[in-house]
C-alpha cells in the first residue's frame, strides 16, 4: 500500500529565539519505491506551540527558549492630566 513518510532533518534556532524545521515528505508507492520526496521548511516564533515535531526536537527548542530573556513588552505611558490651576467661573 502507498503511504507518505515524515523525516524531520534539522533543527535551526537562532539567537532571537525563532526557529525552523527541514523537513521532507517522502511518497512511497505499493511496491515500497519512494517516487517523490518534497523538501520544506516549518518556521516557529519563540513559545510556539511545537507539539508536532518529534520530542528531541521539542526538548531541545524548548531548553533554549528557557534560558532567553523574558520578552518585555512596551508599556503605554498615560499623557499626564494638566490641570489649570485656575478653578474659578467668570
Amino acid at each position: 500500500m502507498s503511504h507518505i513518510t515524515t523525516q524531520y532533518e534539522t533543527v535551526s534556532i537562532d539567537p532571537s529565539g525563532s526557529v525552523s524545521v527541514r523537513v521532507s515528505k517522502i511518497f512511497v508507492d505499493d511496491n515500497e519505491v519512494e517516487v517523490a520526496t518534497a523538501r520544506e521548511k516549518q518556521y516557529f516564533q519563540r513559545d510556539a506551540t511545537i507539539t508536532g515535531l518529534p520530542d528531541h526536537y521539542q526538548s531541545a527548542i524548548n531548553a533554549f527558549w528557557a534560558g532567553l530573556p523574558a520578552i518585555e513588552e512596551p508599556v503605554e505611558e498615560e499623557a499626564p492630566v494638566e490641570e489649570s490651576g485656575d478653578d474659578t467661573e467668570e
